[in-house]
């Protein structure tokens, strides 16, 4: 019965201390979780008002800029609509030309079909 009584003790007692240790092991967890969600947060602000001071600055470097009239910009447009269609130009003649190529290609591995085909069949 005494036996019993402190082995009962020395269970309850090594719970506590379990207890103790995984409570100290949460609380130091919760002061870093406090502790890094501060500088988070720091940080948070810090972003925010770098990204305040730039747009700031985007806007007023707008504000410098000279507005395009619609002249200049349909001018600008069909800069663009014209290298890019000369570019389009360029791409589909190199296609033409590859698919020319393949082809050629095709029919002369073809025609070397059909010469083995004739030599295999002047063997038989």
């Amino acid at each position: 019965m005494e036996e019993e009584r402190r082995r009962e003790k020395n269970r309850i007692l090594a719970e506590l201390q379990e207890s103790d240790s995984r409570a100290s092991v949460q609380q130091r967890e919760a002061e870093l979780l406090k502790r890094s969600t501060k500088m988070l947060k720091s940080q948070l602000q810090q972003m925010q008002e770098l990204l305040a001071t730039r747009e700031r600055q985007h806007l007023l470097e707008l504000e410098k800029q000279k507005p395009l009239d619609r002249a200049e910009l349909k001018e600008i447009a069909d800069r663009e609509k014209e290298r890019t269609g000369a570019i389009v130009r360029q791409y589909e003649q190199r296609l033409s030309e590859q698919q020319d190529a393949y082809s050629s290609l095709e029919n002369e591995f073809r025609t070397a079909l059909k010469i083995e085909t004739n030599r295999f069949e002047e063997v038989r």
